[in-house]
């Protein structure tokens, strides 16, 4: 048996009062709990802010981590991180809110008592305070409200993370401006051979749809599309790669006016006999029942000379010997003319493409026997090449300017002359073919603009690449697929402000602390387990409530509910447990 004076002295250990000394250095120990949860959680919310979000991560199993010697994450290596370190957050949450719940229950227990019940429902989940706001309870109450909110705000910082597809540049190649299948010889060819000229217009035609066509699915065929496009050799590599310094044609439209008068004789005569500009022998407008069918012309005769004459002897242009073409820019008005709809003599009676019930200007022609309905634009833009510091790719054999083309960008370059009289015959075939889908409806001047601005990227690129014997090697940054992290800030700042109401629950416990003759808890658990009960062992006065101790309570019956417990000095010593049964 256990001597009776070292039972003493062992319960005089469990019970003994601390010095102020002692007191303070274990509000110290116990405060170091929530010092870290603090810096925990500013650096997990750092660390969302500033490096997780915009991270470019891997998406799948299917690319290693490492690769050219750097590592990096997948998707779900971040989201693994994110969820163990708020894991461990909640260990450090549920070791402080145990020790601020004993805290709070030895307060209340020395203040006025607590009933079982509400002992059992402030140590329980989800620990429900004594529903009293004045004075100590008050505190408790408070303390015991920031602590509730602790278990529930994981998935407001998980959910914080969204992801979307992004690319990363991953390495660099060496690629070739100019088509290593480009012969200049067969230029000459060109100048003496319409057979070559008409295939070099449907090879023009499918040049645009290259680069505009299958290519254009993020674009709003109803807008201008302003940035500059152009078809370079497969080199096979990764959508949103970027090339650097590559020459394309560049083409600005400054403005497009739609006349209110009369149009002039010389328009009526290139509508009437829209033969007069074609290189391909090619009547523009015998293809009469396409409304958006529509050529450009020079009104002055100076840039774009008509008419030719059949044997398409312009010494300029059409020469039998390969010689290379001189640079050239242009910049100043031409003109426009759109096929607006068709008359029938049956059934529908009228195709409108336009959907314009007043256009401002209106006319037909005698060759159409006044059937078709044609209007004139006057359009003023510069045009030329550019060297982009930047494109990007959009398709394995299309790249496209980064930003859109300034008119001090735009130079004289080959083959802009030679694109230019291409014009007429490519926008006609791009009109009727309409495998770049664009919008006619209400939509006039933006249909006319990027008709132009299509048939010349194509035209020019057909040129480029079928004669220039000329080529560069340019540098291209390859891109690889990855998910990109965007992190909601509101989200990361709410589940900030949470945990900062638990920090500040600190100084409403402090206040506790001063207000009772115990120290601080350290451990919660191991307080109460080591709190002296042997006051409630003993059978209460009347014998109604025999043995009811508290380890062998299985459910609280009535009668038990109402006992008191109340934490009593004993002595100079310590503390105990009393019992009384409220009536």
């Amino acid at each position: 048996m256990v001597d009776e004076k070292e039972a003493e002295i062992h319960t005089s250990r469990i019970r003994y009062r601390p010095t102020d000394k002692i007191r303070i250095r274990t509000i110290i120990k116990a405060l170091k709990v929530l010092i870290f949860h603090l810096l925990a959680c500013i650096g997990l919310s750092l660390a969302l802010l500033y490096a997780v979000n915009d991270y470019k991560a891997l998406d799948g199993t299917s690319t290693p981590r490492s690769s050219n010697g750097k590592f990096t994450l997948r998707s779900g290596d971040i989201t693994s991180l994110i969820s163990a370190a708020i894991i461990i957050l909640n260990v450090i949450t549920t070791i402080w809110c145990s020790t601020s719940v004993a805290q709070c229950a030895f307060a209340e227990l020395e203040n006025s008592g607590l009933t079982i019940a509400q002992f059992n429902r402030m140590m329980a989940w989800p620990n429900i305070p004594r529903l009293k706001v004045s004075g100590i309870s008050g505190f408790v109450m408070i303390i015991l409200l920031a602590n509730f909110p602790q278990a529930y705000i994981a998935p407001l910082l998980e959910g914080s993370v969204n992801w979307g597809a992004a690319f990363e540049e991953v390495g660099e190649v060496m690629v070739a401006s100019g088509n290593p299948a480009a012969d200049f010889n067969l230029w000459g060819w060109y100048g003496v051979k319409l057979q070559d000229r008409k295939a070099a217009v449907r090879r023009a035609a499918g040049m645009a749809n290259l680069a505009w066509g299958t290519t254009n699915i993020s674009a709003d065929s109803r807008t201008a599309q302003k940035r500059c496009r152009h078809v370079v050799n497969d080199n096979q590599l990764p959508v949103n790669s970027r090339l650097i310094n590559i020459t394309m044609p560049s083409i600005i439209i400054h403005s497009i006016k739609w006349p209110t008068g009369p149009e002039p004789e010389i328009v009526n005569t290139v509508a009437d006999a829209s033969e007069l500009l074609t290189i391909s022998d090619t009547t523009a407008f015998s293809f009469v029942n396409y409304p958006g069918n529509a050529v450009l012309f020079d009104q002055t005769n100076t840039t774009l000379k008509l008419p030719y004459n059949g044997g398409l002897d312009d010494d300029a242009l059409f020469r039998p010997d390969s010689v290379y073409p001189e640079s050239f820019k242009f910049s100043g008005v031409m003109t426009a003319i759109v096929l607006l709809g068709k008359e029938y003599d049956a059934a529908p009676y009228f195709v409108d493409g336009f959907g314009y019930l007043q256009p401002n200007n209106n006319f037909s022609t005698l060759s159409s026997f006044y059937q078709l309905d044609f209007t004139y634009l006057e359009v003023n833009f510069t045009v030329g090449v550019t060297t982009a510091p930047s494109s990007t790719y959009i398709s394995s054999q299309v790249v496209e300017g980064t930003a859109d083309p300034k008119v001090e960008d735009i130079v004289a370059g080959p083959w802009v002359r030679e694109a230019l009289y291409l014009l007429p015959d490519v926008m006609s075939m791009l009109a009727i073919m309409n495998t770049t889908s664009l919008d006619t409806w209400g939509n006039l001047f933006n249909y006319t603009e990027n008709l132009i601005r299509y048939s010349y990227q194509g035209s020019w690129d057909m040129l480029q690449r079928n004669f220039d014997p000329n080529t560069t090697t340019l540098a291209a940054a390859i891109a690889a697929p990855r998910v990109q992290a965007t992190v909601s800030y509101v989200r990361v700042y709410c589940w900030l402000f949470v945990n900062l109401l638990l920090t500040l629950s600190v100084f409403p416990l402090l206040w506790l602390t001063t207000k009772c003759d115990r120290s601080i808890i350290v451990d919660g658990p191991l307080s109460l387990l080591l709190t002296d009960p042997t006051e409630l062992f003993k059978d209460s006065r009347e014998n109604k409530y025999e043995k009811h101790h508290l380890s062998n309570l299985a459910f609280l019956s009535r009668g038990e509910k109402k006992i008191t417990m109340q934490l009593v000095p004993d002595g100079s010593e310590g503390f105990k447990l009393t019992d009384r049964v409220d009536q």
